[in-house]
């Protein structure tokens, strides 16, 4: 090999190209009329040889994991957040079941006080009357959230829960309703864009915020489920509590309304639930996207972080 092949075969090299290939060419251009600056520049139609061109620009592929994990990830944030505000929207009129037309069940209880605990919380129950409701959810608030302070004593009583029944679910008055919920309240005012009318037709004694206390792991459950858009079926006891550290330090007491017709401060009904189930669940395709884009949303963020870590610190593998 002569002083110009050995050039040519080191530049085409650190071209690219296999040595082999670079043997089979210098023989070719020894046969042929060609100069060897053709070899490294010129195809016969004077642009740059192909196998050079695709090895300095690689083409991408249309498809690819990381473009189907971004087109993923885009539409999954959309759809979560349309889902968000849509799963909590209350039935239209005809959704509703017929058990929701019934007043509540309210009977004399006969029970004496009873003592359970709650993590290294003692409670002292004290039932007045048993209680049954059929009701459709409007506004709720889990008091377990992190930013709840004032149920950190009173772990028991977890979920709140503000019910509309009889004719405040029969002619869909409630849809020129915004309901909400505070830590211990339920509120209600006009959607915007409707006027007041509707109130003089609304009943405020049917409607009631409930402070659950569940019996049980599997009604707590059940309760922690329900959410607005729900219609819901609860029997249990109408009870006052108190709350006392382990060591016996009183922590807390509330009383528990025990009719329909009061409002205000203190007409919150306190239910010792022994029984809870969601008889029809609202939103429930809504409910179901939202809940899968969110974990679409976390799987694509864990990728993008994989392929982020793996660039710093894995540059020369391919995985």
């Amino acid at each position: 090999m002569g002083k110009k092949d050995v050039e040519i075969k080191s530049k085409l090299i650190a071209r690219g190209f296999e040595e082999s290939d670079i043997e089979e060419t210098l023989l070719a251009v020894d046969a042929l009329p060609v100069s060897y600056s053709d070899v490294l520049y010129k195809m016969p139609d004077s642009k740059p040889p192909q196998t050079a061109e695709l090895r300095d620009f690689p083409v991408k592929p249309f498809f690819s994991l990381q473009r189907a994990a971004k087109i993923i990830f885009l539409l999954s944030l959309v759809l979560f957040a349309v889902s968000y505000f849509k799963k909590n929207d209350l039935p239209p009129e005809g959704e509703i079941l017929p058990s929701l037309q019934n007043e509540p069940i309210q009977q004399e209880a006969g029970l004496q006080p009873f003592d359970l605990s709650k993590g290294d919380y003692i409670y002292r129950i004290t039932p007045y009357f048993g209680y049954e409701l059929y009701g459709l959810v409007v506004a709720d608030y889990n008091s377990e959230n992190w930013l709840d302070f004032m149920h950190k004593n009173d772990p028991l009583n977890s979920k709140d829960v503000c019910v509309l029944w009889g004719d405040d679910v029969k002619d869909g008055i409630y849809n020129n309703v915004k309901f909400s919920h505070g830590e211990f309240t339920c509120f209600l005012k006009s959607k915007s864009g409707t006027d007041s009318s509707w109130y003089s037709r609304f009943s405020m004694s049917q409607i009631s915020n409930n402070h659950f206390l569940p019996a049980n792991d599997d009604i707590y459950k059940k309760v922690i489920a329900a959410k607005p858009g729900d219609q819901i079926y609860f029997k249990g006891y109408l009870a006052d509590y108190e709350v006392r550290s382990s060591s016996g330090e009183l922590l807390g007491t509330r009383h528990t309304s025990t009719t329909r017709e009061d409002n205000g401060n203190g007409a919150c009904e306190v239910v010792y639930v022994t029984d809870f189930n969601i008889i029809k669940e609202g939103n429930s395709f809504f409910v179901l996207v939202n809940r899968l884009c969110g974990y679409l949303i976390i799987v694509c963020l864990l990728f993008f972080v994989w392929n982020f870590l793996k660039v710093i610190f894995f540059p020369q593998k391919n995985f």
